[in-house]
């Protein structure tokens, strides 16, 4: 059980690093906040205060984010099936968790200080 859960977790968080950082590139190309992301579902996003500013002080953090969940789920998935360390998945994990982390509470954030 907790072999196929290693590789579930690992290819969950590559796609959804590689939607991050498409949604990193859809929002700096066209200015729209992706509320999937940044915001919840009950703040309307019409409803920004300072978008471009939201946007400026977010888009570094969800390029992060990306970058961070692409690489957790690469050594997710290389430990899993090359290395078969438990010191690396632990590590990783803990890297991962305080980025996580990180990224909510910014989020959270410029949420209520936009909206």
């Amino acid at each position: 059980m907790t072999d196929s859960m290693d590789i579930l977790i690992g290819a969950v968080c590559l796609i959804f690093g590689v939607y991050c950082l498409y949604a990193y590139v859809m929002m700096k190309k066209t200015g729209v906040i992706n509320t999937t992301i940044l915001i919840s579902k009950s703040i309307n996003s019409k409803k920004c205060k300072d978008k471009d500013a939201f946007l400026k002080q977010m888009l570094p953090k969800v390029l992060i984010m990306g970058i961070m969940l692409i690489l957790y789920g690469g050594v997710e998935l290389l430990n899993y099936f090359c290395l078969k360390n438990t010191i690396v998945a632990i590590a990783a994990l803990a890297i991962f968790t305080l980025v996580l982390i990180w990224f909510g509470y910014s989020a959270s954030k410029a949420a209520k200080q936009y909206f």
